[in-house]
């Protein structure tokens, strides 16, 4: 079992830091055709921001698992152990509780016919047209 959970935490940490040098490189060639050309590439955009929210639920998995999300230890510092460890609970569950909402509408969206433009193709998704 700690080699699976080791080869799941690898494999998130390698597709996180993939889709962010990906988001950075993607925004960088936006930047620099825009201040060179004028203008850019569409795709780049859209792109980047997929690969922004890949990002984001790939890694906040990985994070809550190893404890590294950013936190504020100023009231750790006036706990004693048990308290410290009851608000460390706390917050995990709240930030699990979020985890649950944002799937939960998550999976909303993604069964929800789309129908919306892709400005990058200038044809509607979800449409024949």
């Amino acid at each position: 079992m700690d080699r699976i959970s080791e080869w799941i935490d690898r494999t998130e940490r390698f597709l996180g830091a993939t889709f962010l040098a990906l988001v950075l490189l993607l925004v960088l060639v936006q930047v620099l055709q825009r201040i060179t050309i004028g203008s850019g590439w569409a795709w780049t955009g859209e792109i980047a921001k997929y690969g922004m929210v890949w990002s984001t639920f790939i890694l906040a998995g990985h994070l809550l698992r190893r404890g590294l999300h950013l936190r504020l230890e100023v009231i750790d510092r006036w706990l004693g152990p048990r308290s410290e460890r009851l608000v460390t609970r706390l917050t995990d569950a709240l930030v699990a509780l979020i985890c649950i909402g944002l799937t939960w509408a998550g999976y909303g969206l993604v069964t929800a016919p789309f129908v919306g433009a892709a400005p990058a193709s200038g044809r509607r998704c979800g449409s024949s047209t």
